[in-house]
């Protein structure tokens, strides 16, 4: 008599992708690591990160709050039964959007106020939320602080590091001098782009010193051909762009001091740029061509003497 034993295999349940309970804002980062095994904190720094550069992040934990359950819940995702019609979602949505339009508005205010000088107040606020999260971490509650904090804290430490100096105005602002003496020691803009041509101004032998300040934006320097050019700047993140040569990339600090023959006038510039480009040319920068600065480039101007 054969015998056979009935043996029951339990089949391991498939992986579903949830929202966490053990969670920072909505469980996204929590829930993508269980999903993958991996720490959670790699997809939550992911995110900021994402956030900062580009703000990718925030439509991505957007949606994965939308459509994405919640551990343990039976009911579909809230951008499903948004989909499906179930108007009990919709207040839920308007808070969302409502966080995410503060958040931002936040993050502006932080930056603004931080490159108009009052980077200690910011830093205070941001202090004051962390000890909020920190009590919170022991009592309970008042995780949504973290989302404040974020949107404080990080503009505020980009434009810190970027020396970015709002002061100057906002907008596109075009200067013209004809002769030396309507040139002005210093020309600033906060946010926009900055213009000064000089191409129509005949300068005599000598140094003739400018300063170039800009706090987001571009600067757009003309020279004439004939002018020996010497410049520093400094780039908190950007591009600078002189004549025959470029750099770019974060904390640029561009020092080509071109010496000239006695008879060639010199132009000594010093150039800061928070955030953006400073570009000096022969001509207009072309769109679509890219940084072209001129034929005759620094060494050209400064080591031939003036007829």
């Amino acid at each position: 008599m054969n015998t056979s034993d009935d043996t029951t295999q339990i089949q391991p349940e498939p992986r579903r992708l949830t929202r966490s309970r053990d969670r920072v804002l909505g469980g996204v980062g929590g829930g993508l690591g269980r999903y993958f095994d991996v720490d959670p904190i790699i997809f939550r720094i992911g995110l900021v990160a994402l956030t900062v550069f580009g703000g990718a992040g925030i439509f991505i934990y957007v949606a994965a709050l939308l459509f994405v359950p919640a551990e343990g819940s039976e009911r579909p995702a809230l951008g499903v039964r948004f989909f499906r019609g179930d108007r009990g979602v919709l207040r839920r949505v308007a808070l969302i959007t409502a966080v995410i339009v503060g958040s931002g508005l936040l993050a502006i205010s932080s930056a603004w106020a931080t490159g108009m000088g009052a980077g200690e107040t910011v830093a205070c606020v941001a202090i004051l939320l962390g000890i909020a999260l920190v009590v919170a971490a022991f009592r309970g509650g008042a995780r949504w602080l973290i989302l404040p904090a974020l949107a404080i804290a990080i503009p505020a430490c980009v434009v810190s590091a970027a020396g970015v100096d709002f002061h100057g105005g906002v907008g596109e602002r075009s200067y013209r001098p004809q002769t030396v003496e309507q040139i002005q020691d210093s020309y600033e803009l906060g946010v926009g782009h900055l213009e000064v041509d000089l191409r129509g101004v005949r300068f005599p032998p000598g140094d003739q010193p400018l300063e170039l300040r800009a706090g987001t934006g571009a600067i757009e320097l003309l020279v004439p051909k004939d002018v020996c050019v010497s410049t520093k700047a400094r780039i908190g993140a950007g591009y600078v762009g002189a004549l025959d040569r470029e750099s770019g990339g974060v904390d640029v600090n561009w020092n080509e001091d071109s010496a000239s023959h006695r008879s060639t006038p010199r132009l000594v510039v010093d150039g800061d740029v928070g955030l953006g480009a400073l570009l000096i040319s022969e001509h207009p920068v072309d769109e679509d061509r890219g940084f072209d600065g001129g034929g005759n480039g620094t060494n050209d101007a400064c080591l031939t003497p003036a007829a």
